[in-house]
């Protein structure tokens, strides 16, 4: 593993986004203009992310039925040929009959299907309107403008929009420890009021801008080009849950994307290396903010991939 190239790093690495937002991706308008001639106040923040979506979707089966599955997109729903509201209060409505006949338009993988299904089988699943989930930010500028998360959550195969974003402050950040054959994640929940938005998806990541927001001139950033050595990776400490610069090294440099190691003895025996929640954690080197935490490789979870700021800048607001 350590002698794979960073060409090939898509195959052997499970990213950090595996908060994959129910399979969801998104198209959004971007209000969000970072500049890398300018500096960052690097964050670290581990926020929540709200996304309310805009088609349904499966989100969990009750019972063992065979029809939907998990992460299925609903588009519409007809009865005798007539379309329906796909609102929480007319799907809850139509569950209520018994045995009424369906036909369901769904997306699985990106292609649109027709299912013919009964009221009871709808009633076999949950279904969500909304999602909630982690991720870290990885710097702000003077304006409240914020890019985070360093990779992509958008699957160009199902470009669905969505309605409204929010991100909120969270509270003690928890976490459940790495093992050999699972990835571990961090715990947190949502604390105070909404501070801000996400408006822009790309394979840099995400950006946004806070409405809420707090910039030190003084902890600004210059944006730097990553090398091979020594760098800190800036995240919450798994035991005071301050914000601290835990040391990492960087292996291996590529044009966008380059590898990581962790060093941090306290990452290492709290969090057994890098976790889910952790995409976004910003990477300083030689006092400059060159990168963000992306992905870890699956059996070797100690060692990841860092998304150089760069490339985060340009591809994070498409």
């Amino acid at each position: 593993m350590n002698d794979v190239k960073l060409g090939f790093f898509k195959k052997v690495l499970s990213t950090i986004l595996v908060i994959n937002l129910l399979g969801c991706s998104f198209v959004f308008g971007n209000d969000t203009d970072i500049s890398k001639n300018t500096k960052l106040m690097p964050s670290g923040e581990v926020v929540e992310f709200f996304v309310k979506l805009k088609y349904p979707i499966i989100s969990n089966k009750l019972n063992s039925n065979r029809t939907l599955k998990k992460s299925d997109i609903l588009l519409a729903i007809k009865i005798g040929g007539e379309e329906i509201n796909l609102n929480r209060e007319t799907l809850e409505k139509t569950m209520k009959s018994k045995k009424l006949p369906l036909e369901v338009i769904y997306s699985r993988n990106g292609k649109t299907k027709t299912m013919n299904i009964t009221s009871d089988d709808l009633r076999d699943f949950e279904i969500g309107y909304y999602s909630f989930y982690l991720g870290t930010i990885t710097a702000i500028d003077s304006k409240g403008n914020f890019i985070a998360l360093s990779h992509n959550i958008k699957d160009d195969d199902t470009p669905f929009e969505i309605l409204d974003s929010g991100i909120f402050n969270t509270s003690y950040v928890q976490t459940r420890k790495n093992t050999i054959f699972h990835t571990g994640n961090l715990v947190a929940s949502a604390s105070g009021d909404k501070i801000g938005k996400f408006s822009g998806i790309g394979d840099g990541g995400m950006s946004g801008k806070f409405d809420k927001y707090k910039y030190n001139t003084n902890l600004a950033l210059e944006i730097g080009t990553p090398k091979v050595g020594n760098a800190y990776l800036y995240c919450k400490s798994p035991i005071s849950n301050e914000l601290k610069m835990h040391e990492i090294e960087i292996v291996e440099v590529g044009e966008n994307f380059s590898s990581i190691k962790i060093v941090d003895k306290d990452l290492l025996k709290y969090r057994g290396g890098i976790v889910q929640g952790m995409s976004g954690s910003p990477i300083i080197q030689n006092n400059k903010l060159v990168g963000g935490t992306r992905a870890v490789i699956k059996y070797n979870k100690s060692r990841g991939l860092m998304t150089n700021i760069d490339y985060m800048i340009k591809n994070s607001n498409k």
